[in-house]
């Protein structure tokens, strides 16, 4: 991805992704990125979730992310809209850097978003709190159609 202003346009399009935690769980699925507007996209992911336990559970979630100058904003998909994360978007070298965090309640999310120019983008977070401790890397590739 090489432009700030155009990471919405780049980001139009399905997905697919590999989800791993710090815990040895995992997951995989495909992801799709729809306009809704002129600054607004919908995402929508669905997929798997491996549990440690050899549990297998099936994921689902969606989110909007809209384009403000050189902001991304991440919305969970509800209504009213909630904020779940706002970056501002930088380059370094040919990838744009954004780092985030959100606050639920105990706990805390500190996040990173890496959007690269050879069709992926990766999504970390780390959640610590007082039940919650634990990172995820989410790796995307886009499909080309």
């Amino acid at each position: 991805m090489n432009s700030k202003h155009s990471i919405l346009k780049e980001l139009i399009g399905s997905w697919s992704y590999e989800r791993e935690f710090d815990n040895g769980s995992s997951g995989s699925g495909f992801a799709c990125f729809e306009r809704t507007n002129s600054n607004k996209l919908e995402y929508s992911e669905t997929g798997t979730l491996n549990l440690t336990t050899a549990a297998v559970l099936k994921s689902k979630r969606k989110y909007y992310f809209i384009a403000n100058k050189n902001k991304l904003e991440i919305y969970f998909f509800e209504n009213p809209k909630t904020l779940f994360q706002r970056f501002e978007l930088k380059s370094k070298g040919n990838t744009l850097i954004g780092k985030a965090t959100h606050q639920c309640g105990s706990d805390h999310y500190a996040s990173e978003y890496i959007f690269k120019t050879d069709g992926r983008f990766e999504i970390t977070h780390k959640v610590r709190g007082p039940k919650k401790k634990y990172s995820s890397k989410t790796i995307y590739s886009k499909i080309i159609n």
